[in-house]
């Protein structure tokens, strides 16, 4: 009879152990966070600069529908996270999320925001799944990582030059935590691997004001190599109408940063990887060109994806 209760018990611990760890979160389910750094089609009436983050996935079932809480944190500097708005304040799904793949998980969601004010940390909830009249919407397995969403945030800061670096993780919003949905087998709480947003502006903007340098020059870009974001300083001893251009290795204009009558001064502008168009360019050579009144010159950099 003690062997039988010593057996049974044993059964017993083997039975929770192997439940628990069928119940931990399968590596393969995870939400990826990425900066897309500074896009000023977003720049709104308050004059701050937005940025938009990039949402990856890799799920071991398919999807139907997907779940994203986001606490927001300024760790340094005085900016903090805004989710885009449209005109007059409305929150709309579309006017927040861009689906990359508009086949799977696309234009059907919210967005909202819980314990929202003007100080860190904020919190934010987007949502979208499957078109229930399409099947073909659901999101299939992806055991590499993907791309799904791009979401749209403004950042607002209490100086005009001011940069700052921002934390979104995962927390429940409303009492949602961040979750897939799955046809099959059941919802899961997906691993969730935070992002550290460094803000900056995309404008051109003065280090060392009053400081006035004696002669003209370019600087590298720094960091270079870069991946979606480089910074570009360069100095003007005197005012004058001012370009700065992106070209590719075959001599083809990719963007202007710059083209504006400038005063003198030592200046930086951020450039997020992308094209006229607001498109991400490939990896590659590019050279960036500065002209302002006698003075030219070209440098190279290198954008890695």
């Amino acid at each position: 009879m003690k062997n039988f209760f010593t057996l049974a018990i044993l059964t017993l611990l083997l039975a929770l152990f192997a439940s628990s760890a069928f119940a931990q979160v399968s590596p393969l389910d995870s939400v990826i966070l990425e900066s897309k750094v500074v896009d000023t089609s977003l720049v709104g009436a308050t004059g701050s600069p937005a940025f938009m983050m990039r949402v990856f996935i890799t799920n071991e079932d398919s999807l139907t529908f997907l779940t994203l809480a986001l606490r927001e944190s300024t760790i340094n500097g005085s900016a903090y996270a805004l989710l885009a708005r449209t005109g007059t304040g409305s929150l709309t799904f579309s006017s927040v999320v861009s689906p990359l793949d508009p086949n799977t998980l696309k234009w059907f969601g919210s967005a909202s925001f819980s314990q929202y004010n003007d100080n860190s940390p904020d919190r934010f909830l987007v949502a979208a799944g499957f078109d229930g009249s399409d099947p073909a919407t659901i999101e299939p397995p992806n055991l590499a990582r993907k791309g799904i969403w791009d979401i749209k945030f403004r950042h607002t800061s209490f100086g005009i030059d001011s940069m700052g670096v921002i934390r979104f993780d995962s927390s429940r919003v409303s009492g949602l935590p961040c979750l897939f949905t799955n046809t099959v087998p059941a919802d899961k709480v997906p691993n969730f691997v935070p992002s550290l947003i460094t803000v900056v502006r995309t404008d051109v903007r003065d280090v060392n004001p009053g400081q006035r340098p004696q002669s003209y020059s370019l600087s590298q870009n720094y960091p270079n190599p870069f991946n979606a974001n480089t910074q570009i300083a360069f100095a003007l001893p005197k005012a004058g109408k001012t370009t700065l251009e992106i070209f590719n290795i075959l001599g083809q204009k990719v963007n202007t940063l710059l083209d504006e009558y400038m005063e003198a001064g030592n200046k930086i502008v951020n450039w997020d990887g992308r094209d006229v168009s607001g498109r991400e360019v490939p990896s590659g050579i590019y050279f960036y060109r500065l002209r302002s009144e006698n003075f030219l010159q070209t440098k190279k950099m290198l954008m890695i994806q």
